[in-house]
């Protein structure tokens, strides 16, 4: 992963889209939780974060700046739709008594969804600007709320995993690739040219050879 990620980050198709093929199912499958245009949601997070792959310094950088760009993009969305329902429940207790809809409130699918999806709790808290305290409490209270529901947090994980991405997302990320691939190659950080190195090796070793001259003559 290590030298696919160095090989993304110049520019290279081939490795830009084994890197989206790595992370696009975590990608729609948050997106498709918490949005009913899944496909939409997710190729504009793949659009974004490819334009700032150049400040990641790992695969797990820009898995990360993925899924907080869609989750942003799907909190955006339902906010507009219900701007109370990513609000902190009352005393930030997420333990629920009843769920009379037969599904986890709003925000409550929010947090499953994003660890489900495996962004850090950090992420998490910037996404929905809760603090971590707030965010463990929801994670630790979903054993409760799922068993109102009949289900397990096991069973809900191994259903998100199962999500499959469909075929016009992937055309959707094949053209966002083609499209981003010069733009990544302009943005990756250059090294130094084996000019620059001999050239900063050789200073090094006239200062080194100055340097024990003056002391051996001074």
């Amino acid at each position: 992963m290590a030298n696919q990620f160095a090989l993304a980050r110049k520019g290279r198709k081939d490795a830009l889209h084994s890197l989206c093929a790595e992370y696009k199912q975590q990608v729609y499958a948050l997106c498709a939780q918490l949005l009913p245009d899944a496909n939409q949601a997710a190729a504009g997070a793949f659009r974004e974060s490819l334009q700032k792959l150049h400040t990641c310094t790992c695969a797990e950088d820009f898995r990360q700046m993925l899924l907080v760009s869609a989750a942003n993009v799907c909190r955006q969305s339902q906010t507009k739709r219900n701007p109370k329902g990513l609000r902190l429940p009352a005393g930030k207790n997420f333990v629920l008594d009843k769920c009379p809809d037969g599904a986890l409130p709003l925000v409550h699918r929010f947090i499953f969804a994003m660890d489900a999806a495996g962004m850090s709790i950090s992420n998490i808290c910037q996404v929905l600007q809760f603090d971590s305290g707030s965010v463990q409490n929801a994670l630790a209270a979903q054993d409760a709320n799922f068993a109102l529901l009949g289900t397990t947090v096991e069973a809900r994980r191994e259903a998100f995993q199962a999500i499959e991405v469909p075929e016009a997302l992937d055309a959707q990320l094949a053209k966002i690739v083609e499209a981003a691939a010069p733009t990544v190659a302009a943005q990756a950080p250059k090294g130094k040219t084996p000019i620059v190195v001999a050239v900063c090796g050789a200073a090094a070793l006239i200062l080194g050879l100055l340097g024990w001259w003056l002391s051996e003559n001074l």
